[in-house]
């Protein structure tokens, strides 16, 4: 009898099987198909809002006492990020730019995100003051020039050795430091964080007028697609482990060290100045993607 219901046992699973197989898979293959698609993505309704995060300086611009961060700051995802085309323009005036009043002497740092479609020329990551700044290179492998004026209109360029890919989110950096180093950065999506250092010429002037971010100006031959997103500056250059600690934070990450910050453009449907310093951008020719993570594909580092 033990044996009989151990074979009628048998029967009834594989009966089982073959009756609810097909339905098991058609529902294994659905939830693949909308895995795929976001449906069951957390951050989708998470993201953050412009102007959702800010630093605040009670004792107005350019001041640092009982600086602080404000309002939602959780290194969460951009609601949009800035759609770059041949045609966008994004400047901050120096007229207004509090940096050249009160950061004149530093030796100022850069950082942001950038997802590079197509390069033509060489055209500008983000130019300052047209005394220096950071070019991406199309005749080679996209890499990463740093551009100096050392004569007032005699422009030197310093191959860093770093290149921008294409088709995916790279997190990007200059420091300019006291000792003439210049450091290149350049971070991808798998959490590599590279750099370069390089003497830079004595000869280099001080700022004196607006910063361009991504935008060609004068002297630059070329232009580039894709998206920019999360540009910050700094007065001064920053410690590694703070630069890594940056990038890691992602695409969402606010500003590392605030006392030193001069200016934060999350280009989050806007080109406000999210820093306390109210250095707002004017922006032109622009495109705000909210599915920007669907089209790019991005992943935190």
């Amino acid at each position: 009898m033990s044996g009989n219901r151990g074979a009628l046992s048998g029967q009834s699973a594989m009966e089982y099987v073959i009756s609810y197989g097909w339905a098991i898979m058609i529902i294994a293959v659905a939830l693949v198909v909308l895995f795929a698609l976001g449906v069951f993505n957390t951050n989708s309704g998470a993201k953050a809002q412009p102007g959702s995060c800010y630093v605040q300086r009670p004792q107005g611009p350019a001041t640092t006492a009982q600086i602080s961060i404000g309002g939602v700051c959780n290194d969460a995802e951009p609601a949009t990020v800035m759609n770059h085309s041949a045609a966008t323009t994004i400047v901050v005036p120096g007229s207004a730019y509090t940096a050249f009043s009160t950061y004149a002497d530093s030796t100022p740092s850069f950082f942001g995100w950038v997802y590079v479609t197509n390069v033509i020329g060489t055209p500008s990551l983000f130019g300052y003051s047209d005394v220096y700044g950071v070019l991406i290179d199309g005749s080679t492998s996209n890499n990463i020039l740093a551009l100096y004026d050392v004569c007032g209109g005699c422009f030197q360029y310093q191959d860093s050795g770093l290149g921008l890919k294409e088709n995916t989110w790279q997190f990007f950096g200059l420091e300019l430091d006291p000792g003439m180093k210049a450091t290149v950065y350049v971070g991808s999506e798998n959490g590599t964080l590279e750099s370069n250092t390089f003497s830079y010429p004595s000869s280099v002037g001080a700022p004196i007028d607006a910063i361009d971010i991504a935008t060609s100006v004068n002297h630059i031959s070329g232009t580039f697609t894709g998206y920019i997103s999360n540009f910050q500056e700094y007065s001064t250059p920053l410690p590694t482990n703070t630069i890594k600690q940056m990038f890691l934070e992602g695409i969402g990450g606010p500003p590392i060290d605030i006392n030193r910050l001069i200016g934060w453009w999350p280009l989050n449907d806007n080109g406000n100045d999210y820093s306390g310093n109210q250095n707002n951008a004017t922006v032109g020719n622009v495109i705000y993607p909210g599915d920007w993570d669907r089209l790019t594909n991005y992943a935190s580092p």
